[in-house]
């Protein structure tokens, strides 16, 4: 529903809050909204620019607890933390990652998606105020693995939770859902049965590795 000052146009992600609230980021809008359970629009926080509270192209979200929300701005390469309950600032802090990553609260870390091809590993744990990252773990799946192109040109979206001591996670240059124990830079890897992934034949991949100019959809 909307205000009469406010309205979704172009939301990037959501997460779920206490009380049946929920939490959006609104791209176009450069802000991060409230939304009540009777999809009322409660509260805005943020606007265009580039100071302390202030966003160019909000994206990820996650939130720890029910306190604090963390919202990356690939535009300014920065985490801007917001506290929930008196809905202010609370800090900012780069986070310095080369393509837009998914980004998750673990035990009070934020985790983030970032290949690193010399590692082989595909998320991090952002360090807080420096925006540098350490902690590398995971693994990157063997098509990404053998050449860079395919991440770096096109298939680089990722998307993973944590679970207790243990993390999930999903490729866009894979089928398979791969789980390992947090910090392990070895990985379970689960085959899903998929027919056909958003409209990419079968079999795509593999010649795109070999003769990429001979490789056709």
């Amino acid at each position: 529903q909307e205000s009469d000052t406010l309205f979704v146009s172009r939301p990037s992600q959501l997460v779920l809050g206490a009380r049946g609230h929920v939490y959006l980021t609104e791209s176009r809008e450069a802000m991060v909204l409230d939304i009540a359970p009777n999809g009322r629009i409660e509260r805005a926080f943020g606007r265009k620019g580039r100071g302390p509270g202030e966003f160019e192209s909000p994206a990820a979200m996650t939130m720890l607890g029910d306190t604090l929300l963390a919202v990356y701005d690939h535009a300014t390469k920065r985490v801007t933390f917001v506290h929930v309950r008196r809905w202010t600032l609370q800090r900012v802090s780069p986070l310095l990652t080369q393509w837009p990553p998914a980004i998750k609260f673990s035990n009070g870390d934020l985790l983030v998606t970032t290949w690193d091809f010399e590692t082989k590993t595909s998320i991090a744990r952002a360090v807080e105020g420096t925006g540098a990252l350490d902690e590398r773990q995971g693994v990157i799946p063997s098509l990404g693995a053998q050449t860079q192109m395919l991440i770096t040109g096109a298939f680089w979206n990722s998307t993973f939770t944590p679970a207790g001591d243990q993390i999930f996670a999903m490729f866009e240059v894979s089928n398979s859902l791969y789980a390992w124990k947090r910090g392990a830079r070895e990985a379970r890897q689960i085959v899903l049965p998929v027919v056909r992934r958003r409209g990419v034949p079968p079999g795509l991949f593999e010649p795109l590795l070999q003769v990429p100019a001979e490789a056709a959809p």
